[in-house]
C-alpha cells in the first residue's frame, strides 16, 4: 500500500488453486464478490459507524468501487485505476487499485487515523476459502463488521 495525496495505490498477490471469474475482463463488474476477488474496506471518518467504502478486484481485472452505509450499498462511480495479472505457472494472481483521495475522503489528512480491512474470496462452491487481514468471525461468512477493522496510519517512511 502506497499513498499520496492524490491516490491510494495496493497492490495484492494471491496464491490460488483454481481461479473462478465472470468472463468479462476489464470493467465494472457488479456482484464481483461471488467469484474470486480480493476487496478492501475502508473508513476514511471513524465517527460514521456502519459508514465505510469497499473496493474489489478480480484476477481478470474487474472491479468494482461502493459505498456502504447501514441503508445498503451504492456505487461510488469514481475514476478508479485498475489492472490485473496471472501467472499460470506460479498459480499466482496480481492486482493493483489506484484509488482517487477524493473518492474515499474529501480532505485527505495524513494525519488522520482510518479504519480498514483486506478480505480474499477464492473458488466455487463448497471448497470456497474466505480469509481476512482481521477476521470478523461471523457464523457465516460476512465481512460487513466495520467493528473488527484495523487502523491504517499514514507515514512518511
Amino acid at each position: 500500500m502506497l499513498w499520496s495525496s492524490q491516490a491510494l495505490y495496493l497492490r495484492f498477490e494471491a496464491h490460488y488453486r483454481d481461479i473462478y471469474v465472470y468472463p468479462e475482463a476489464n470493467q465494472r463488474h457488479k456482484k464481483l464478490w461471488l467469484r474470486d476477488v480480493v476487496e478492501v474496506f475502508l473508513q476514511p471518518d471513524t465517527n460514521r459507524g456502519r459508514h465505510y467504502k469497499e473496493f474489489e478486484i478480480s484476477p481478470n481485472g474487474n472491479w468494482i468501487d461502493l459505498d456502504i452505509s447501514p441503508a445498503g450499498g451504492s456505487n461510488l462511480v469514481c475514476a478508479v485505476k485498475a489492472s490485473a495479472s496471472v501467472s499460470t505457472g506460479k498459480h499466482v494472481w496480481v492486482a493493483e487499485l489506484a484509488i482517487p483521495m477524493r473518492c474515499l475522503t474529501q480532505n485527505f489528512d495524513r494525519d488522520a487515523e482510518w479504519r480498514l480491512n483486506l478480505f480474499r474470496i477464492e473458488g466455487n462452491g463448497p471448497g470456497r476459502f474466505y480469509s481476512a487481514w482481521r477476521p470478523t468471525k461471523t457464523v457465516r461468512p460476512d465481512f460487513h463488521v466495520p467493528e473488527v477493522f484495523g487502523a491504517l496510519k499514514f507515514s512518511l517512511d
